[in-house]
């Protein structure tokens, strides 16, 4: 008889992996640790009020100026809900009121945000923990919502479900993407199937009230993330995966009458809160759907290349040199094998002992065929509709999702199978999936790696490989775990604190008129989009804001509705002072550029002007008195009497 195997350190870490993430959670609040590029508003304002706080911000790392959709657009939104006492409807980014849970699901004080935890810290503690509480928490809950999906997949194999955590959480796709839309929605969907799973198998009736609990609170949380281009496919895998993965397991499940009140609570609770809020909100909902964009897009799917379903060779050096290709976040995708393991599942299966091992593979082997078929050939309108495609554009997203899961499940496959490859298919098989990877490096892909570090990714993808095709199995692991820290781990900035919004000249002037008139309307001009978020993150009301649904702005200067589709989508808004008529210009689907007059801010009441330029000749001219603030970077801070 074997003598019990001894407990090492890596499972003792593991054994108490929850109290050790809840201490470092704790240690980034007491410091205000987070990982948002809100300093890039020090390139903007570099004129500083205490030059030490601007020193001490940055910890690690450097601001990324293509994450705007964090920095400038969400960071400050969020921000922006503490001088609005975070109601449920905020007129702080326009005249009329816009619902803040339609608006990157911002943190309010309703019964909603139940299902939004990672917003718990700016109701409780205010702005400055509350950014620290979303980015970490985010970030711990990746690690440990990924090793839990990981063990489910593959029994308990801690090794792998190490490796899974660590292509999932640590992703050039996750951490490029890292907040708003694409990352929470993985995240609920792991905790979905997480949650899901343990209510099935326990027995223990107060274990099984926490699972319920915490399936109700994520089940809110997917529900209203509101991104159907990544929910609709990281919905569809976890809830195949998680009926292969009961199947598979059901001779271990608790099926019993205390699981019916469960289920039946789950629904009762998040639908119950769902339905209330759809209801309540239902015009607001009416609005976004009736955008011309997002509201009225529809994918269709086949504008996808081949190469799209294997890791993109960018990847690996994003964090260090910026791609040549559209922008980082666009070519950073998911590390994996899934394209060879899809086509090994044949041979795996037929070494398989255990047949309903082999269904969480098989679906997800079928899953991946299918958005396969949608990324490169595409489906018919009728087709997408019916599936819910058609919703469906960032793709790469959760279909990496899907083919992480699936790299690890065969690679605990082979490893518990004890499979033997032969000589010529350890050889083979590494070899052919590197060869299919040079048929990827175009022109463009070779001048942005350089001959030399094309070479060495795809040779290191090759020796994976080998190893673990050869029996290596722990410096396969290893491997691939540094290369993910590689990767994925040095993308975002280490900072501590809010001092690029509120370390400026500015910031205490807009906080001074703040206090003295909280309903003061402002508007950028001239130099708009991101200093417009600027002003809306220090608490003043700005009339444009990023838009993400019509709340009635510009219809009071649109007075014959000529412009209403251009400015009836979700957009960021830049605007010209000049002598013309108005006249609003569409840049790109989520950009227009308003050209207006100053008989339009006597329409639009503004109060405070911020401009680039000097407009006061302009505003005189038009009979607006103005007297200028404050100056500060080349713009001017003026106060308007009509």
């Amino acid at each position: 008889m074997k003598p019990p195997k001894s407990e090492t350190f890596f499972d003792r870490l593991l054994k108490y992996r929850i109290l050790i993430a809840a201490g470092i959670f704790f240690l980034c609040l007491l410091f205000h640790v987070h990982g948002s590029s809100l300093g890039m508003y020090y390139e903007y304002l570099p004129t500083v009020t205490d030059e030490a706080v601007k020193e001490s911000y940055h910890l690690f790392g450097k601001d990324r100026s293509i994450r705007s959709d964090e920095w400038a657009i969400h960071t400050p939104l969020y921000l922006s809900q503490e001088a609005n006492d975070y109601g449920l409807y905020s007129s702080q980014m326009g005249i009329g009121e816009v619902n803040m849970v339609l608006d990157y699901y911002a943190p309010v004080k309703h019964i909603i945000t139940l299902g939004k935890p990672l917003n718990w810290g700016y109701l409780l503690f205010g702005s400055e923990t509350g950014l620290s509480w979303y980015w970490c928490g985010q970030v711990i809950l990746f690690f440990l919502l990924g090793y839990e999906v990981c063990s489910i997949l593959t029994r308990r194999n801690t090794r792998l479900s190490v490796l899974g955590s660590f292509l999932i959480a640590l992703s050039p796709a996750i951490q490029w993407w890292m907040i708003p839309h694409v990352p929470i929605v993985i995240l609920y969907a792991m905790a979905l199937f997480t949650f899901g799973y343990y209510l099935f198998k326990e027995g223990n009736i107060l274990k099984r009230i926490l699972w319920t609990a915490l399936l109700s609170i994520s089940l809110i949380g997917f529900i209203f993330s509101i991104f159907p281009s990544a929910q609709v496919l990281s919905g569809l895998t976890v809830f195949f995966l998680l009926l292969a993965c009961l199947y598979r397991d059901r001779e271990e499940l608790s099926l019993n009458r205390s699981l019916l009140f469960c289920i039946l609570a789950v629904i009762l609770i998040a639908g119950g809160i769902s339905a209330s809020f759809l209801y309540s909100s239902l015009e607001d909902f009416k609005a976004l759907l009736n955008t011309s964009y997002p509201g009225r897009r529809i994918s269709l799917g086949g504008n996808w290349k081949i190469s799209d379903l294997f890791t993109h060779l960018y990847s690996i050096f994003l964090a260090f040199k910026d791609t040549n290709v559209s922008n980082n976040s666009e070519v950073a995708t998911f590390i994996h094998f899934a394209p060879l393991f899809f086509l090994l599942y044949p041979r795996l299966r037929n070494r398989g002992r255990n047949r309903k091992d082999m269904v969480p593979g098989a679906v997800l082997c079928i899953l991946l065929f299918v958005v396969a078929l949608f990324m490169c050939v595409g489906f018919p309108e009728w087709l997408a509709k019916i599936t819910l495609f058609s919703y469906v554009n960032r793709v790469k997203v959760p279909f990496g999702f899907a083919a992480v899961l699936l790299t690890v499940w065969a690679m605990d496959r082979i490893e518990k199978e004890e499979i033997s490859f032969a000589l010529w298919e350890r050889i083979l098989y590494p070899l052919a999936y590197g060869a299919v990877m040079c048929l990827f490096l175009n022109e463009k892909a070779l001048a942005y790696l350089t001959v030399k570090y094309a070479v060495l990714e795809i040779v290191f993808f090759v020796l994976v490989l080998f190893l673990l095709f050869s029996g290596y199995r722990r410096l396969t692991v290893l491997s691939l775990c540094a290369l993910m820290v590689f990767a994925g781990g040095f993308v975002n900035p280490l900072c501590r604190g809010i001092s690029p919004i509120t370390n400026h000249p500015l910031s205490d002037t807009l906080q001074e008129i703040r206090e003295e008139d909280p309903e003061a309307r402002f508007l950028c001009v001239d130099d708009s989009w991101p200093i417009t978020e600027f002003l809306l993150a220090n608490g003043v009301k700005t009339i444009n804001a990023t838009n993400f649904y019509p709340a009635g702005d510009y219809e009071i200067i649109d007075e014959k509705k000529e412009f209403t589709d251009a400015y009836n989508r979700y957009c960021h808004e830049s605007i010209q002072l000049y002598e013309g008529d108005l006249s609003i210009e569409v840049l790109h689907t989520d950009s227009i550029l308003i050209h207006m007059n100053p008989e339009h801010l006597k329409k639009l009441e503004i109060d405070y002007l911020l401009s680039g330029d000097d407009v006061s000749a302009l505003l005189e001219k038009y009979g607006i008195d103005s007297t200028v603030l404050l100056e500060q970077d080349g713009r001017r801070l003026y106060k308007l009497i009509y």
